[in-house]
């Protein structure tokens, strides 16, 4: 894997919270689409930058989301690492092993 791919993937303890939360989460959620139960958490976060201007700005605010992908058909989900709780601790961890 190269160093890049590394650096967005978030570490061993920062995604072991996240699944243990997000498994809580979807435990009895099926798929709308496939009504298959399973999802895979991917292990990285999507930033989406988010503005009240007609241009985006480079720096500017995002909304850190995490993917959640149906294993069956793919219908793919966004949830907010900040409305979970998750957002601090993954901040906080990474800065301490910086």
């Amino acid at each position: 894997m190269e160093e890049k791919e590394k650096e967005r993937r978030f570490t061993e303890e920062q995604f072991s919270e996240i699944k243990k939360v997000v498994s809580e989460l979807t435990k009895d959620y099926h798929c709308e689409i496939c009504k298959n139960p399973k999802w895979t958490i991917d292990p990285y976060m999507v930033n989406i930058p988010v503005t009240n201007r007609v241009v985006v700005e480079l720096g500017g605010s995002v909304l850190p989301l995490l993917p959640i992908t149906c294993t069956k058909c793919g219908n793919t989900h966004f949830l907010n690492l900040s409305v979970l709780k998750l957002l601090e601790t993954i901040r906080l961890r990474r800065l301490k092993n910086e």
